[in-house]
């Protein structure tokens, strides 16, 4: 088990490289910063644009898309996620789907992305892809056809009836020391570049970007050199703890602060998992009391049964017998997100206000 006190030790070295992660948003259009955490010098002029928070963000009754490969089917981060999101907008009739596909690129994403718009009727998207296309041996520059993929999956999103945002993630980075063939590769250079390419095409096409890569390539190696437990599965696949780190970078990166997440009481993960990482999130903040976790664990349960019947709706519905239409799948989805529903407005609801406001 990693001992806090070494997560402690580095912390300084976590928030210098999430000083290096906002910075980067300066640079976007638009620009994905809190005013009270904003560099005062950005790495280069920044486009005129304008400072999202997630209130402003994410509209009462909208539904968010997550749009990605195997890491988001794990389905872990995203349900952090929405734990979060719920417990702070507890009374506006949200929605998040996962919408992840193993071994999914952004031109393989362009094939499906359609039927999944469709089916869930995004306000706002999510896509964090890239680890797979840079492996791919087929084409001839990796980055240029990422780049050229990635912006047509984002033209196509925007362009779907109903979507009114679309926010850009780089991939998570790969953990040193576990997959021979990812360190063979030294993979994480390729996903640095990656994730510049995703930050221009962000740019270009005007839409919002979160650094993911960068902030969990530190907290990776820190976990990796004082030799503790693991936190990813393959190198590449994180734990469930892991998605905490990540998930906390996204909502850092939306402007989420310390003095609203404390209000959250955000634990949604068993205590012995939370306590591993809590040190190494985006977003420092106390444990929260023993109350508050477990409203924030009941949640984040709760949420598991809905993204499994999502799975089915989308994936499997009409395709096996067993599965039945998807008519009656999505039903039975739409279902249990209202019990989700129910009980964000039963232990959350009036408190705290959406942040931004």
């Amino acid at each position: 088990m990693i001992d806090q006190r070494v997560i402690f030790k580095h912390r300084s070295v976590m928030r210098v490289v999430l000083l290096s992660v906002l910075a980067t948003f300066a640079v976007q259009a638009p620009a994905l910063i809190a005013q009270e955490t904003q560099p005062a010098v950005a790495a280069e002029p920044a486009p005129k644009g304008r400072d999202i928070h997630w209130g402003d963000l994410i509209k009462p009754g909208d539904r968010l898309l997550f749009v990605g490969d195997q890491v988001t089917q794990q389905m872990w981060y995203t349900r952090g996620f929405a734990t979060a999101l719920l417990a702070a907008m507890p009374n506006d009739n949200m929605r998040v789907f996962n919408g992840g596909m193993e071994d999914a690129t952004a031109g393989s994403a362009i094939d499906w992305i359609d039927d999944l718009v469709d089916l869930t009727r995004p306000q706002v998207v999510f896509v964090c892809l890239g680890f797979n296309d840079g492996k791919d041996e087929k084409v001839k520059d990796v980055l240029e056809t990422y780049h050229n993929n990635l912006a047509t999956l984002v033209a196509q999103i925007k362009g779907s009836q109903g979507v009114r945002e679309v926010v850009l993630l780089s991939p998570s980075a790969v953990q040193p020391g576990v997959s021979p063939g990812l360190d063979g590769l030294n993979y994480n250079s390729v996903l640095e570049k990656i994730a510049q390419e995703t930050r221009t095409v962000a740019a270009r096409e005007k839409v919002s970007f979160i650094d993911v890569f960068a902030y969990t390539k530190v907290v990776w190696e820190v976990a990796s050199n004082e030799h503790g437990e693991l936190l990813t599965l393959d190198g590449h696949r994180p734990m469930e703890e892991g998605h905490m780190v990540i998930a906390s970078v996204i909502l850092r990166g939306l402007g989420m602060t310390p003095k609203t997440f404390a209000a959250l009481g955000w634990s949604p993960i068993k205590g012995g998992k939370m306590s591993r990482v809590r040190n190494a999130l985006a977003i420092e903040v106390p444990p929260p009391g023993l109350d508050e976790a477990q409203k924030s664990r009941d949640l984040y349960n709760l949420i598991e049964k809905n993204d499994e019947l999502f799975f089915r709706a989308w994936r499997l519905a009409g395709k096996k017998p067993s599965a039945g239409t998807r008519p009656a799948a999505m039903a039975a989805c739409d279902g249990a997100w209202g019990r989700v529903d129910e009980t964000a407005r039963r232990l959350y609801g009036g408190s705290p206000a959406p942040p931004g406001k």
